[in-house]
């Protein structure tokens, strides 16, 4: 299987570094760092099959999410033709092997996995529409001092545009799901070329919220692979016991992870719990270590 990992990555240096250095030896790996990161490409590209570039300033929640995805797809696919793409981000950790990961989509050559459902839905809030039929601002959580004011601004304005222009177009049956993704070639060059050929589409995104959520979900559906999917995204995410949401996972998880069906698992924060990923690292190279000797690793 060739497979290209593309990470969305903003910070947390030592931790995009060794993910990289995990995942390098045998995948290719593409990251888009964050045009405000103080890291650069010549701090990640550790191998000559990693690449790393800057294109886009991204704000949590905003439609610059959806253009460094694609920067990351585009970027790949120029590099060359892949079995297998799969977004993470850089706070990720995998709990599989490298080899257990190429095996699994090996096995499952035709199939989607991406969280996949028709929208509206009653398990989002105010079922999902609401994120593209308004007007939203360019999202910039964290902001402060004057940055916060203007932001106070914008969403004043923007609520006044609302007011008079209405909704906007429901022109798309809208799908959604968690970001993460693991497409195969065949399902990404038909996005590909379905936005060159439908600039638009891409652009209707512009001034909505949180819609990386729906932006990849509602495009697969658009080329009519939605038959092919199967919902999930392959991570292991904790939205519910908090503190954060989702959880910043931390040693309590471990055992949880490493029995986990999951490939990957998110997030991860060293300045939270230096030792979780540690921990998930060393078993995942015992794992593989003991798949090549026969001899089954011990999750403890």
């Amino acid at each position: 299987m060739k497979i290209a990992i593309l990470v969305l990555a903003h910070a947390y240096k030592s931790q995009l570094l060794r993910l990289v250095q995990r995942l390098s030896p045998d995948f290719d790996v593409f990251v888009h760092l964050d045009k405000r990161s103080a890291l650069s490409p010549a701090d990640v590209e550790v191998a000559q099959n990693v690449r790393a570039f800057k294109e886009h300033r991204v704000y949590w929640g905003s439609y610059s999410m959806i253009l460094a995805t694609v920067s990351l797809l585009k970027a790949a696919a120029r590099t060359g033709s892949y079995d297998r793409y799969l977004l993470i981000s850089g706070q990720d950790v995998p709990i599989k092997d490298n080899e257990a990961i190429a095996a699994f989509f090996d096995a499952n050559r035709t199939t989607e996995y991406i969280e996949y459902i028709r929208l509206p839905n009653p398990y989002w809030q105010g079922g999902g529409l609401d994120r593209v039929s308004r007007y939203h601002p360019t999202s910039t959580r964290g902001a402060q001092g004057t940055a916060l004011q203007l932001l106070k601004l914008e969403h004043s304005f923007f609520k006044r545009l609302n007011m008079v222009l209405g909704e906007r177009k429901i022109d798309h049956q809208f799908h959604g799901g968690a970001n993460w993704f693991n497409l195969t070639g065949a399902c990404v060059r038909g996005i590909l070329d379905y936005l060159d050929a439908n600039p638009a589409f891409l652009s209707r995104f512009k001034y909505t919220v949180s819609c990386d959520e729906i932006f990849m979900q509602t495009a697969i559906h658009n080329i009519g692979a939605g038959d092919s999917v199967v919902s999930s995204c392959l991570r292991y995410v904790d939205w519910n016991t908090g503190p954060e949401y989702p959880r910043i996972l931390r040693t309590a998880d471990y055992q949880r992870l490493v029995e986990s069906d999951m490939l990957f698992a998110r997030k991860f924060d060293d300045s939270v719990d230096p030792d979780i990923a540690e921990m998930l690292y060393t078993f995942t190279s015992q794992a593989g270590s003991a798949a090549a000797s026969g001899v089954a690793p011990v999750a403890a």
